[in-house]
């Protein structure tokens, strides 16, 4: 099965902003995924994504750093993690347009952002519940295409940017 590949700007519906990552690494190895509260954020295309899929209804999520992934209640980039269900996604639809966006590994978890902001306007994105719905859209997501792969000309690598051919349907 040919998977797509689409790139994306994720927004949070609650806070407008986009899903991005730090440029700080965690014990060495993962970066932290935050939603900044500026709509119109941009920071060297840390919030510019790739989404491979589907694939059985499954997605993966690259930023240039590596893969989203999540484990228990935290989520994070890192590059070349291993674990294949960790770093799958289901993008459920909505009935108001937006997305949750649910682990395979912990299919009762979704992402969702925090209502705490540092200094600079940034929240942590984590892991929880799907049942809870009394988050006022903090756990869903709102998808701006970037490229199509009929259209693209680029593609967004972990390593960043790499020229390649029209792709095809």
């Amino acid at each position: 099965m040919k998977k797509d590949i689409y790139i994306f700007k994720i927004f949070n519906k609650r806070y407008r902003g986009p899903l991005f990552h730090t440029n700080v690494l965690v014990e060495g190895k993962y970066k932290m995924p935050l939603v900044n509260e500026r709509h119109d954020y941009e920071d060297e295309g840390k919030e510019i994504f790739k989404l491979y899929g589907p694939s059985f209804g499954e997605f993966v999520i690259e930023s240039v750093f590596g893969q989203l992934f999540c484990h228990e209640n935290m989520a994070f980039f890192h590059d070349g993690y291993s674990s294949m269900s960790q770093a799958r996604w289901v993008i459920q639809k909505l009935s108001d347009g937006t997305y949750k966006i649910i682990n395979m590994d912990s299919i009762k978890r979704a992402l969702y952002c925090d209502d705490a902001k540092d200094v600079r306007g940034n929240r942590r994105v984590r892991m929880r519940p799907i049942s809870n719905d009394k988050n006022n859209g903090s756990d869903r997501w709102i998808f701006k295409l970037m490229k199509t792969p009929k259209k693209m000309k680029k593609v967004f690598h972990s390593h960043g940017w790499e020229t390649a051919e029209s792709e095809s349907e």
